[in-house]
């Protein structure tokens, strides 16, 4: 084939990528901006100072930062010490409690809620024993408490990998010099973790920061954020001018802080070689003194009760008739029920195929334009950031865009699951993109250049030699974008006419009716198939799971 026409066809198989960003996240955030300058199609700025200066809408904003700040302080200061016991101490059940910690990525967040409801709630478990933990149930204590439980891991994962980069060495030296074990970590361990810590509480703050699920249903109409107020502006007051505004605050303040977080902690570690360093010296758990095992051990026990409880809690819930006392099946039977259900709006069957039909076509996509992305290698620097770009948006923003801009459209409103699939995929693409980099990269140049020696031009290199060799970390990158999909819950809320309900807002939908055993049924199904996908991606090759 001519090298001008494979050049030409490849430069536009290579722009793809960039077209279908531009289509779905770059055009309908102008749209936002035209709503948030534009009322009664002329420009003016009133729009701004009517909605910021509204007293609720700056308790909210100050709710933000609060929660966001707080939460990302307290799963630093109880994730740190589990990061330290699981990377430095050898004691029985620690690979067990490394595969658990996967646990609360796998929950979506309105699992998560009912979890906490069914243990803290009136007539919760834990609260029936210690009445004061009913503050965990709903209110300021239960958003952070909820957020807390999803980072720990977070925080843990930073840094037990940033201790894995401490050669042995470094501390044998110490132990040569006679340094006690409170130096070496005030001298050694802490400062080599810190920046891991200082990257894990950003990230979490980004999170929480655009939570929607945890303060929308555990806050009430008390303490509410940035995100639950776009949502309420759009959907219940009809201001679309007042939401743009919002969101076109919160992308900005969600811009600043995706920078630092792109700059310091994403082009930092795409630097390091995965597998880099040695690990840190491991002690068994019997060469440390009795005061400090009862310490850990202490320390272990409770953090896994509070981390584990709420998935065990849905699950029992879902399978125990707490009037009888007795097993009973009937709420499973209810939840996969292909007959109409008023309290969804469909019937309980159609939320499953809901659910699994939009998140495959979503991942498919995103797979596909994240591989596009990256085998465009002269574009590698531009895609890097550009794919990154959604770490910016939050959920809610991104569903007000799509719909202001496609779904006012009579052909796009009736077919509002296109618009699902497609916040799915973009919400995707970052993780996709990474994973599928990561293990294009592991391909030996060794073998390119002889591929190329031999005469093979860049569509057999693709076709023959890197989708091959990078199909298990492809395949990986569909799994949990599949993951992400299925527990995605508010742009679904924002975007979903009733026929196209899924699991996640059918849960919110029976936990809203009361109606709590078929919540936990509906997620306990959705457990148990996020369960199945992150196992299987944790068992391919090339995959670090908690890259994400």
């Amino acid at each position: 084939m001519d090298k001008r026409v494979e050049g030409g066809r490849g430069r536009i198989i290579g722009l793809i990528p960039l077209f279908f960003l531009i289509f779905s996240l770059f055009y309908p955030i102008s749209r936002i901006l035209i709503d948030a300058f534009y009322k009664d199609n002329v420009f003016t700025l009133g729009n701004f100072p009517r909605i910021l200066f509204d007293p609720l809408i700056k308790k909210a904003i100050t709710f933000t930062f609060l929660q966001a700040s707080l939460s990302a302080f307290i799963s630093s200061l109880i994730g740190y010490p589990l990061g330290f016991i699981i990377s430095r101490y050898r004691f029985p059940g620690r690979n067990v409690l490394r595969s658990l910690l996967l646990l609360p990525f796998m929950m979506p967040s309105t699992t998560v809620v009912l979890g906490f409801i069914l243990l803290y709630g009136p007539k919760g478990l834990f609260s029936s024993i210690i009445p004061q933990l009913r503050m965990l149930s709903e209110g300021f204590y239960a958003i952070i408490a909820a957020h807390v439980f999803y980072n720990v891991p977070l925080v843990a994962y930073y840094v037990s990998a940033s201790l894995s980069r401490i050669g042995p060495e470094v501390e044998e030296a110490s132990d040569v010099l006679g340094a006690s074990s409170l130096l070496k970590f005030l001298k050694i361990f802490l400062p080599q973790t810190l920046p891991g810590v200082l990257s894990a509480s950003l990230l979490v703050f980004l999170y929480c920061f655009s939570s929607f699920t945890i303060p929308l249903i555990l806050g009430g109409v008390k303490f509410r954020t940035l995100e639950v107020e776009i949502y309420s502006s759009y959907k219940i007051f009809f201001d679309y001018n007042g939401a743009a505004v919002l969101s076109i605050t919160q992308l900005t303040m969600l811009l600043l802080i995706s920078i630092l977080y792109i700059k310091y902690v994403i082009l930092k570690t795409e630097k390091i070689e995965p597998g880099s360093g040695e690990r840190t010296k491991e002690l068994s758990i019997k060469e440390i003194s009795p005061y400090t095992k009862l310490l850990i051990l202490g320390y272990v026990i409770a953090l896994s009760i509070y981390l584990f409880s709420p998935t065990f809690s849905v699950i029992a819930y879902s399978l125990i008739d707490l009037y009888t006392g007795e097993i009973s099946f009937s709420p499973f039977l209810n939840v996969v029920s292909p007959e109409y259900n008023p309290y969804l709006g469909t019937s309980p069957l159609s939320s499953i195929f809901n659910t699994l039909l939009f998140s495959g076509i979503a991942s498919l996509l995103s797979v596909l334009i994240s591989f596009l992305g990256v085998i465009n290698e002269k574009a590698t620097g531009v895609y890097s950031v550009l794919f990154n770009i959604p770490l910016m948006v939050s959920s809610i923003t991104l569903a007000l865009s799509l719909y202001r801009t496609y779904g006012l459209y009579e052909a796009m409103y009736s077919s509002s699951w296109v618009l699902i699939a497609l916040s799915y995929t973009v919400m995707s693409l970052p993780l996709t993109y990474r994973i599928i980099r990561t293990s294009l990269s592991r391909i030996p140049k060794e073998i390119l250049d002889a591929a190329e020696t031999l005469g093979s031009d860049e569509t057999d290199l693709i076709v023959r030699i890197k989708i091959p060799l990078a199909m298990e970390g492809v395949f990986s990158a569909f799994l949990l974008s599949l993951a992400i999909g299925m527990s995605e819950f508010a742009a679904t809320l924002f975007l979903a006419k009733p026929e196209y309900t899924t699991m996640t807002v059918a849960m919110y939908r029976f936990m809203s009716s009361r109606r709590f055993q078929e919540a936990s049924a509906m997620g306990s199904l959705l457990l148990i198939i996020s369960s199945l996908i992150f196992y299987l991606s944790h068992k391919l090759k090339g995959m670090d799971v908690w890259s994400f």
